[in-house]
């Protein structure tokens, strides 16, 4: 694959990070900052929080389903990064309209701005490797392989996905698309490691795993994560729109509920399956960053070194508490 030198600068460029109160994309807005971007957050707040907003970006508290509250400023964005969604597979399952609405329905409001108003704007989803679905067995997937999503929340993330494909192919939209695998890091207050971190705290024999503890995932440093992805939309001469965001290597439920035991001082923690998990979980979900490559991409942070970060992290900002009420 051809190897991308080039890439836009975005220092002084108009950004609008969509949901960027949230987890990753309050990173996002973060590095964009850093990186001299006049930055533009618009974000609900419904499941996202003011605070993770960075001191030099605009925030506008606006559902992106609401076109006459984001028209504006999408019509002047230079590049826009849409991560607003229901980002999480039992919240979706529980509420699959929702979901479908939000992920789908947002995405196409988002899309309708740009090409009514600001057709020359590129345009970045933040979909999932969810839609891959699993074989079954340790596989890592590559961009193009074929889609088989096994919960709600992957098939409103492929839908959306293939909204932004269709913008590009009809309407010339610089549309893409990231997928990422397990992203990890502070600021994320719930999901494995966050129920880790709480039963670690309380356990004092044992520590109960959901599942068989064989599960693999694809755990990604959420600093990593964030420079994969303005790469992503910055790069010039795309070979391909579709990018797995993901570091090859897998790692098992168990290995990880060891890991975070031994970091937080309990190394001797009997580690103990149940059997059952929830719905829509899937055995295996590894990636390979496959395209990634031709964009000079590695992730930098091993996981030990990020799962002790994310420790220090819930420790410094008193989660304690609220992790093992």
């Amino acid at each position: 694959m051809r190897r991308v030198n080039n890439f836009l600068n975005v220092q002084k460029k108009n950004v609008v990070v969509t949901g960027g109160a949230g987890f990753v994309a309050s990173h996002l807005a973060d590095e964009l900052v850093e990186r001299g971007a006049h930055v533009t957050v618009v974000d609900s707040l419904v499941d996202g929080y003011r605070e993770n907003v960075p001191a030099g970006a605009e925030l506008i508290v606006a559902d992106v389903r609401d076109t006459a509250a984001i028209d504006n400023v999408i019509a002047s964005a230079d590049l826009v990064f849409h991560h607003a969604a229901v980002a999480s597979v039992p919240r979706a399952s529980a509420d699959p309209a929702t979901a479908y609405d939000v992920n789908v329905s947002g995405t196409i409001a988002v899309l309708e701005c740009i090409r009514r108003h600001n057709a020359t704007a590129r345009f970045l989803l933040a979909s999932s490797a969810s839609v891959y679905g699993t074989t079954g067995e340790p596989y890592a997937f590559s961009e193009e392989d074929r889609t088989a999503p096994a919960s709600p929340y992957a098939s409103s993330k492929l839908m959306a996905e293939v909204v932004a494909l269709s913008y590009r192919r009809t309407y010339g939209i610089d549309a893409r698309i990231v997928r990422y695998a397990n992203i990890f890091g502070p600021r994320q207050p719930r999901y494995i490691m966050f129920d880790f971190y709480g039963k670690i705290l309380r356990a004092d024999d044992f520590l109960e795993i959901l599942g068989s503890g064989m599960q693999q995932r694809d755990f990604v440093y959420v600093s990593d994560a964030v420079n994969a992805t303005i790469s992503v939309l910055t790069a010039n001469l795309l070979d391909g729109c579709i990018f797995n965001v993901a570091t090859g290597s897998a790692t098992s439920v168990v290995d990880l509920a060891g890991c975070m035991a031994s970091l937080m001082g309990k190394p001797g923690l009997k580690l103990v399956t149940t059997g059952k998990s929830w719905v829509g979980d899937i055995d295996y979900l590894l990636c390979a960053p496959t395209k990634l490559a031709s964009l000079a991409w590695h992730a930098n942070i091993d996981l030990p070194t990020g799962v002790g970060r994310y420790i220090r992290w819930m420790n410094e900002r008193g989660l304690r508490t609220l992790a093992s009420g």
